[in-house]
């Protein structure tokens, strides 16, 4: 088979968030799996499969880390002539060959099994934009308690319509309702996403060719994408989606990624969120930036915290250092419920 090396560069590049690394325990998951028009790789908590139409024949597989660094030496102009014999596989370019021995193609882990019941089109460029924003408050540790909690290293969707969208490290907590469907398989009232492949769905969203969509999905091996305007600029947003208990399933255009889901409840955030109170500060967001800007390095040469006091129309901003001195700036506010002062950590106030 003949395979162009700029298209096999292309679904490395694509599956390598799921490649495991060098030295595993279990070998086949270091290595990648050619078969049917397709190249798939594992961690067996994440899967990537990307199109490429070019395989066909027997299944083989090959090692992800050698493969990749002989093709940086590649010409991308260059087309691969790939031969097998076994495990063993000769992969000829214009000027030499190489010769790989992959693993048995037969002890690859299988993909998990999420048939199209579950199957939901969804805007992708506004799912992953959101669930990017939530990923960096997610962490494996609570502060308060010290102990590890699975749950809180991943990005919790609450399934309906709208969606909700909670992550939190025992000390932070980010929420926010995107105005998006998904309901999931029957009775499923959250899905818990891994922090793992919230990153690695943002790599294949931004990187991915996106296909017209036909019928009810994207076009299968064998069906070449029209290039029909509307269609194109439709497929440049949207993305199928199938979660059923324990897994879900994410397809971008020529990529599709299955990962296990986190198991266990996620902690009721909802009652941590204040549902109204005696004092609302408004103000522009741009120029509060600015005043944290400005704060921050005060700040973080004393006890981190930046002061907010108001009153009236306008709220002082304030940072200290017991040996450096201090720093003050006033914005412009709109306030409700009378004067007021609160502290936060700076790094929290930057970050968000």
């Amino acid at each position: 088979m003949n395979i162009p090396v700029h298209r096999l560069k292309h679904a490395l590049e694509l599956v390598e968030p799921a490649v495991a690394k060098k030295k595993v325990a279990l070998p086949i998951t270091a290595n990648v799996l050619f078969q049917d028009g397709h190249l798939t790789a594992t961690n067996l908590e994440l899967y990537i499969v990307a199109d490429l139409w070019e395989v066909q024949g027997d299944a083989f597989t090959l090692p992800y880390w050698a493969l990749t660094d002989i093709l940086k030496h590649i010409s991308d102009t260059a087309v691969a002539v790939v031969d097998r014999s076994g495990t063993k596989v000769t992969i000829g370019f214009t000027d030499g060959q190489v010769n790989l021995v992959g693993m048995d193609a037969a002890d690859f882990p299988p993909l998990p099994t999420i048939d199209d019941t579950e199957l939901e089109l969804v805007d992708g460029d506004r799912l992953v934009k959101a669930l990017a924003a939530s990923a960096p408050y997610a962490a494996a540790k609570d502060v308060f308690i010290g102990v590890s909690r699975p749950v809180l290293t991943g990005v919790r969707i609450g399934l309906g319509e709208p969606i909700e969208l909670a992550a939190a490290d025992g000390f932070q907590l980010v929420w926010q309702e995107v105005p998006l469907k998904l309901h999931g398989n029957s009775g499923m009232k959250e899905a818990i996403v891994p922090g793992n492949t919230v990153a690695a769905l943002g790599k294949v969203w931004n990187k991915a060719i996106k296909y017209p969509r036909s019928g009810s999905g994207f076009p299968k091996l064998g069906q070449p994408p029209s290039l029909e305007s509307a269609a194109q600029a439709i497929a440049k947003r949207m993305m199928e989606v199938r979660v059923k208990e324990g897994w879900a399933s994410f397809r971008c255009g020529e990529v599709t990624l299955y990962s296990q889901l986190l198991s266990g409840a996620f902690p009721n955030y909802r009652g941590l969120i204040p549902e109204g109170g005696p004092l609302k500060v408004a103000f522009d967001a741009e120029a509060a930036s600015r005043a944290v800007r400005m704060l921050a390095p005060m700040a973080a040469q004393g006890s981190g915290i930046i002061r907010m006091e108001w009153e009236g129309q306008t709220m002082k901003l304030s940072a200290m250092a017991e040996e450096q001195g201090d720093v003050a700036v006033s914005i412009p506010i709109t306030s409700h419920g009378g004067p007021g002062h609160i502290a936060f950590n700076y790094r929290y106030l930057t970050a968000y």
